[in-house]
């Protein structure tokens, strides 16, 4: 890409039209042959990117240690800018948006902050909790879900009546990643726990083996297989990377 930076999100629109967010305000534009470096209104961390096509994209992100830094912005197929109407919240960073729809968009960050849009206008929920939001995910047909803490997990859910604080009652290490589908649903986060959603509630699984890495995110593919990755962040040289996999098993593939 010829760009030095840490990439902490990638949201593909299609196999040639990819946007990467991360660390010094960049966004990096894949074309499916090459990347171009996309002008941003700061050098914030990109910690989140989402929308429904190249001309109508979501960018959100901060600086965790800094007060009042949390941005968002929205492309329009020409440049990055912050919306109109977007509220202002003192919270030093937004991690992640999503959406069902374009007129139905939802943005997560520190102290618990929920953002909702709703193709014309913004409004802060109301939300259940004070800690960190990490990421959020929801289908049609599917509950919101947002997942985060940090020493601890927080798992909240919005089925259409207002967010509720869903975390189980079992002491859990924070949750960073979450995928939902219907009415199957995983979680994963810090010390390799993985949580799935169940008729009970969201319930920690054994995996049946040992896991100490920290998890960071979670994908159902088509064929309903869950995937979770993540590693060891905290410690360099960053090598100690994860990934486990629940379903039939994939055909065997050499990684270039």
């Amino acid at each position: 890409s010829g760009v030095s930076a840490d990439l902490w999100w990638v949201h593909a629109l299609a196999p040639d039209d990819v946007f990467f967010g991360g660390s010094k305000g960049t966004i990096l534009r894949f074309d499916g042959s090459s990347f171009e470096l996309l002008p941003t209104p700061s050098d914030a961390t990109v910690f989140g990117i989402w929308g429904t096509s190249s001309s109508d994209l979501w960018a959100v992100g901060g600086d965790p240690l800094a007060s009042g830094e949390a941005f968002v912005w929205r492309f329009d197929g020409q440049s990055w800018a912050p919306p109109v109407g977007m509220p202002s919240v003192p919270v030093s960073s937004y991690f992640k948006v999503w959406g069902k729809s374009a007129t139905d968009v939802r943005i997560v960050g520190n102290d618990g902050v929920i953002v909702h849009f709703d193709g014309e206008a913004f409004a802060v929920q109301e939300s259940p909790t004070k800690r960190r939001l990490l990421t959020l995910h929801a289908s049609v047909g599917a509950p919101w879900v947002a997942v985060g803490g940090l020493g601890s997990a927080v798992v909240l859910e919005d089925a259409g009546a207002g967010w509720q604080d869903v975390t189980p009652e079992q002491p859990l290490k924070a949750i960073i990643g979450v995928r939902v589908a219907g009415d199957v649903g995983y979680a994963a986060g810090n010390g390799g726990t993985v949580l799935e959603r169940t008729a009970a509630g969201w319930q920690r699984q054994s995996l049946g083996f040992d896991v100490f890495q920290d998890f960071h995110s979670v994908w159902i593919d088509e064929t309903a297989g869950v995937w979770v990755a993540g590693g060891d962040l905290a410690t360099s040289p960053l090598v100690n990377g994860v990934l486990i996999h629940r379903g039939e098993k994939p055909p065997s593939r050499q990684l270039d």
